[in-house]
């Protein structure tokens, strides 16, 4: 179960910058970043950060002032204390003051000292005012602090860091940002997450590798970030239990952030497939209301809980959450949990490729086709899911990639053609993981025996670092066409312990493992990570 306990929170409100100058607002949101980071370092609650406000604000489509995104706070997070302040400019000098209000009474628990520093070095004052709140926070809480004495960033580093963590998206630009801020402060720890996250997300293993080796040795820790550390490693070992283990140590403490929020979802769903713990995590963030197009963690997370509905049976719920979806611009990755519902609902999912306002080129369309076509021999029959490969196959070629085109022929049972097709897709990259394994299943259907075993020796040659279980799953699917059983699931195994993810393509979504779907050794599979 999550921990989650919702009497346990305090609420950091935005800074209001009275200086009357615009380039001055920074520096408050700085102040609620580093008041929230002590509050966290020291285990003192779960914060609700002027950003998670922000977000929800969003979420809901609602234009509030200060005073009702106050209200949003109070009425919605419940917290058990606000934090609260502002700061202007009085000959030279910088002043913030800050006051601590009951969260259920609405009634001043203390107001601090007012804290003074040249303007021209805010963080004195951040640093000044964040060991006030803790000491006051903590002594109130009877509770004694931990960690390690904190220093904030340099100022300039913030500054980058900032304008890169409020990028709409994350590409070079984004990661010059971050390597600038980490380059003026080697020590800001936080830039150095997302830069690792930059490199995984983009495929870059052995350089997020590097980098989080570089963390590791170089640097002393506190426990929230040896947490971090220890979170990236499992990632990058495809131990998708620890991944679980450290994500929710972290979501514990900020469950109300949507990125953190999003992960979790992910990674319950896709890393360990323990979709009935979903409700409990995506009801934490209300998004009954979420403007899913212009925010990219309102879909991410109404997606993810599609999947859990889908792989919990409950497909009218899968259509409930991706109805309004859809069809906005790219999110047509909710087609395919839809097709999937439509299957089982006895429905006919070409209804959903010829709904008005739907627009996919033909690459997409093809795509959409051929899962359909998959789906439906889990579900259906040869025959039904011919309907969906006969339209694929029957496609503009020149539009549609040989590895779409080969798929489609292999499902069909065309393996002649499915082999011309991969062979072409391998000429264009030769060692391209998933021709080999449809070229050596191919042959082997054809009892081309000496090809087909030529394509595995090829695949086996291919084993590398950061693969998390590809070739292990791929030799399952070819003993799957062999029908050696005790070899295919003996691969499944291998591939799930090396990280292999659950997604909509692979495992039970696979027609490879028909046979397989309902034996305590593919449960044992799909539970691996319990």
């Amino acid at each position: 179960q999550l921990d989650l306990k919702s009497s346990n929170k305090i609420g950091v409100l935005k800074f209001g910058n009275n200086t009357g100058k615009d380039s001055m607002d920074i520096v408050g949101k700085m102040a609620a970043d580093w008041i929230i980071h002590g509050i966290t370092q020291k285990n003192l609650a779960q914060v609700v950060s002027p950003q998670i406000v922000e977000d929800y604000t969003n979420i809901i489509k609602a234009s509030l002032s200060s005073e009702e995104k106050a209200n949003v706070l109070q009425d919605y997070f419940k917290p058990a204390q606000i934090i609260s302040g502002n700061y202007y400019l009085s000959n030279g000098n910088l002043i913030f003051q800050c006051s601590i209000i009951d969260g259920k009474l609405d009634k001043t628990l203390i107001a601090l000292e007012p804290v003074k520093c040249d303007s021209t070095n805010p963080l004195d004052c951040i640093e000044e005012l964040k060991q006030r709140i803790l000491g006051y926070l903590i002594t109130v809480n009877n509770n004694k602090s931990t960690g390690l004495q904190e220093t904030p960033p340099k100022y300039e580093a913030y500054e980058l860091f900032l304008e890169a963590k409020n990028a709409s998206t994350y590409d070079e630009n984004t990661i010059d940002l971050i390597e600038k801020a980490i380059a003026i402060d080697p020590e800001y720890f936080e830039p150095r997450t997302f830069q690792i996250t930059y490199y995984y997300d983009q495929g870059k293993y052995k350089k997020a590798d590097s980098l989080l080796k570089n963390i590791s040795v170089n640097y002393k820790l506190d426990k929230r970030q040896e947490n971090i550390v220890q979170l990236y490693t499992a990632l990058l070992e495809g131990n998708n239990r620890n991944v679980y283990r450290h994500l929710k140590r972290e979501y514990n403490i900020a469950p109300f952030e949507l990125n953190t929020n999003a992960s979790m979802l992910t990674v319950a769903v896709q890393f360990i497939n323990k979709p009935q713990i979903i409700d409990t995590i995506f009801r934490v963030i209300d998004t009954k209301d979420s403007d899913a197009e212009s925010c990219f963690y309102c879909s991410n997370r109404i997606y993810v809980k599609a999947l859990a509905e889908l792989e919990l049976k409950q497909y009218d719920s899968v259509l409930h959450y991706s109805m309004p979806v859809y069809k906005l611009e790219e999110q047509e990755s909710f087609l395919n949990p839809m097709i999937v519902a439509y299957l089982n609902l006895n429905r006919d999912p070409m209804e959903l490729i010829n709904t008005p306002g739907l627009r996919l080129s033909k690459e997409k369309r093809s795509k959409f086709l051929l899962y359909a076509g998959e789906q439906s021999l889990l579900v259906s029959n040869q025959d039904a899911a011919d309907v969906y490969f006969d339209q694929v196959l029957g496609s503009d070629t020149l539009e549609v990639p040989h590895k779409i085109i080969g798929e489609a022929a292999y499902y069909k049972k065309d393996f002649k053609k499915a082999i011309a097709e991969f062979l072409k897709v391998k000429q264009q990259d030769s060692l391209n993981l998933d021709a080999i394994s449809f070229l050596a299943n191919s042959y082997a259907r054809l009892d081309q025996n000496k090809e087909a075993q030529q394509e595995i020796e090829l695949l086996k040659s291919l084993r590398d670092d950061y693969q998390f279980g590809k070739i292990d799953y791929l030799m399952a699917r070819y003993y799957a066409v062999l029908k050696d059983d005790t070899q295919a699931l003996y691969y499944l195994n291998r591939a799930v312990a090396a990280g292999f993810l659950y997604t909509l393509y692979y495992y039970q979504h696979d027609p490879h493992f028909i046979p397989y779907l309902d034996t305590p050794e593919f449960n044992k599979v799909m539970t691996y990570w319990y």
